[in-house]
């Protein structure tokens, strides 16, 4: 497979993100990488998991550009992404509350 997927992980400062790097990783030969992008809506949750997770992608897979970030807007770039790890609904903010300001949809 010569093309390599950009990942977002929506939800990136849940507990269960490493474990979705980790698989990811496992699976490079499967399914080829070259970006994974971490979105959480908590700065100070995702910081944690995100440092964590950075260690570990400059270890196993240092040609793997990783961002965290608080500003991605879910509908604005999904144009850019190829697959989305979604987390959202199991978090602190109730889905019925999440604007995407870009949009100005509720999503």
């Amino acid at each position: 497979m010569d093309k390599k997927f950009s990942v977002v992980i929506a939800g990136g400062g849940s507990t269960f993100t490493p474990g979705i790097v980790l698989m990811l990783l496992e699976n490079l030969d499967k399914f080829p990488i070259r970006q994974i992008k971490f979105y959480d809506n908590l700065e100070e949750r995702q910081k944690v998991i995100a440092d964590a997770c950075e260690i570990i992608l400059k270890e196993k897979a240092p040609e793997i550009d990783f961002v965290a970030t608080t500003a991605l807007c879910p509908v604005k770039y999904t144009d850019q992404i190829d697959k989305n790890f979604r987390r959202l609904g199991c978090g602190i903010v109730p889905r019925s509350s999440r604007f995407c300001l870009c949009k100005r949809v509720w999503y």
